[in-house]
């Protein structure tokens, strides 16, 4: 139906005469949301499969001349109040409004002043023209004007008197928007010093200032500016080939070094307090915090801690509770001690002159002391479980495709109620399953027992990749059932489900008898250069004096100086020497029975003797 108004109201209002126009929507709104119009007085399409018989919502600001248009230029034009009650003006094929308040309006576009809505498309589309720019140079410099296109959002300098990065990836023929403030003195870089730099007013129309790599100008007014970069005075610019520069803008006083800075202009990220595991890996408080901001950490007594940032440059300070006491600072990597529980406050910032920057960074915390592994608590097992070498290698458990396997020898009566191994995943490992095979000459044969779905009992996170996208997890399962085997050799194919998949540790210092397998569609089973990281645990019976763990290599002193000395009814093929992080430290063969330990700092070590039977004994032994 048409609604047809005369409005004295908005006449008075707007100072135009009585308008007529059409507020009927039968095809409804579009775009949904409200539009808001840049004013660089060019058009901008606020939809370009508009309908006859439909509005858009448009935010506009007062000061400003916008001009609303339709791509057929017959279409009749309204404007209307937000809640489309009231008409401000109609027109044919375009409608012009300089408002003198801040508003959003409605934009209704029909075929006819008799509010027809035809279905073909047109092109709504508005410009904004911003009137006078403040920063318009009374003299415009001479020199090109290139067509520069927009390299990164708009900028608003921090002007804390250090350099301030705009963007790392500028090409020639390209420019910056750049907020600046009346009277405030700006310099202007290009990474590449021979690039010519031009200043333009917020249009890019008119030159304000121009030089060579570096450019300093003071603002006039408040306002908007662009940052342009070219190859030459000519407007220039490069080839695909040409290096991305990085711009910078620098302005306000140089802030003299603090001793930390409480300052936190950016609040507070995470806005829980962070409460660390302490398990020595790097663990992220907040993955994208800014400069000017703090975590809140609850820390223990005594138990030291590192606090990172991404940014290596960045100031660390840490702080009391309340903000109001620096309790120590350092740059990109701090180490901190607490002497007694409490809240923390953990900073980052800029530089030492507390400063700010656009760029997110991670801010990170490590404590607590390495996992030491141990043997587990069972009469039998066997295994290369200390052997951990901190993502050296692993392969994938949760494939359908490819298979692991892992062997271990049975000397009489071998009752299994235990399996432990390490895995790699980024997280938590939900169940395992296990085929037990029989021995195919050194390679595995044949599914003699499996075990499917198993909870497992528990699982440490015992440490963590660099980038911390995967853990180490120790993973025990206990068997609801225990599974027995007799003499002979047999091979363990673990599975895992998680839910990104987990990769079973391997390790090159590993020596439980023969190596690892691999059995993918590609080959057969195929023996590698790795050890598994895993012990198999239970009670063995009738294994005589070559049993699992029966002793078969003595050694002495223990403190030791200089010299350890081994004997062993077997012969011994190499001593290993781990730290209590399972870093392997040294690995010799015995000279006559003897081991020189005199390079090894003072400590408590983890030596492993291998016998040429291919079974191992691992001893703890403290270095004077």
């Amino acid at each position: 139906m048409k609604q047809l108004f005369t409005l004295l109201f908005l006449c008075l209002s707007y100072g135009i005469s009585a308008q007529t126009g059409c507020l009927e929507a039968v095809n409804g709104q579009q775009p949904f949301g409200q539009y808001t119009v840049y004013c660089n007085n060019q058009f901008q399409n606020i939809t370009t499969v508009a309908r006859a018989g439909t509005f858009s919502t448009v935010e506009i600001g007062a000061g400003r001349t916008y001009t609303f248009k339709s791509s057929i230029a017959t279409d009749f034009l309204t404007l209307s109040d937000e809640a489309g009650t009231e008409i401000i003006l109609s027109g044919t094929g375009t409608a012009t409004i300089s408002p003198t308040t801040d508003q959003v309006i409605r934009f209704y576009i029909h075929s006819d002043d008799q509010c027809g809505s035809p279905t073909n498309f047109r092109v709504k589309s508005v410009k904004c023209d911003p009137g006078p720019d403040p920063n318009d140079p009374t003299e415009p410099v001479e020199g090109c004007l290139g067509n520069a296109y927009n390299n990164s959002i708009e900028y608003t300098p921090f002007c804390n008197g250090a350099p301030e990065m705009i963007t790392d990836f500028a090409f020639t023929g390209s420019y910056s928007p750049v907020n600046v403030t009346a009277n405030t003195a700006y310099t202007f870089r290009s990474s590449v010093p021979t690039d010519h730099i031009k200043l333009t007013n917020g249009l890019g129309t008119a030159i304000i200032k121009m030089g060579v790599g570096e450019v300093t100008w003071t603002a006039v007014a408040d306002g908007a500016i662009q940052f342009q970069i070219y190859l030459d005075e000519n407007c220039g610019v490069g080839d695909f080939t040409e290096e991305p520069r990085a711009l910078t803008i620098q302005c306000g006083e140089q802030q003299p070094p603090s001793e930390g800075c409480l300052e936190a202009p950016r609040g507070q990220a995470p806005v829980e307090v962070f409460v660390p595991m302490c398990n020595t890996i790097v663990e992220s408080v907040v993955p994208m915090g800014d400069a000017g901001q703090y975590s809140m950490v609850q820390v223990t007594g005594n138990t030291p801690y590192t606090f990172y940032s991404s940014i290596s440059t960045d100031m660390i300070t840490i702080g009391d509770e309340a903000g109001t006491e620096v309790l120590g600072y350092g740059f990109g990597t701090f180490a901190w001690t607490p002497d007694s529980d409490r809240l923390i406050r953990f900073y980052t910032h800029a530089n030492e002159s507390c400063g700010l920057d656009i760029f997110t960074r991670t801010r990170a915390i490590k404590c607590g002391n390495p996992f030491v592994a141990t043997e587990p608590e069972f009469d039998c097992f066997q295994g290369s479980g200390l052997s951990s070498n901190n993502f050296e290698e692993g392969y994938s458990v949760s494939q359908e495709e490819f298979s692991v396997a892992d062997d271990f020898v049975v000397d009489g009566e071998f009752t299994v109620q235990q399996v432990r191994l390490n895995l790699f995943s980024s997280d938590e490992i939900q169940n395992v399953s296990f085929k037990f095979l029989t021995d195919n000459d050194n390679a595995p044969g044949t599914v003699t027992q499996t075990i499917e779905n198993l909870v497992p009992t528990e699982q440490l996170v015992i440490g963590a990749s660099a980038d911390n996208a995967f853990l180490i997890y120790q993973v025990t399962v206990d068997l609801p059932t225990p599974l027995t085997f007799s003499t002979g050799k047999y091979w363990l194919q673990p599975t895992a489900t998680s839910m990104f998949g987990a990769f079973w540790e391997m390790t090159s210092t590993g020596s439980s008898h023969a190596t690892v397998q691999t059995l993918s569609p590609e080959h057969d089973w195929q023996a590698t250069n790795y050890q598994a990281v895993f012990f198999i645990s239970g009670e063995c019976s009738s294994l005589g004096t070559d049993g699992f763990n029966a002793p078969k290599v003595s050694f002495s002193p223990n403190p030791v100086k200089d010299v350890v000395s081994f004997s062993s009814a077997t012969a011994i093929e190499k001593v290993s020497v781990f730290n209590l992080s399972g870093q392997l430290l040294k690995e010799q063969k015995p000279l006559n029975g003897k081991v020189d330990v005199s390079d090894l700092q003072a400590g408590l070590y983890l030596f492993k003797a291998t016998l040429k039977s291919g079974k191992s004994e691992t001893f703890k032994i403290v270095k004077e």
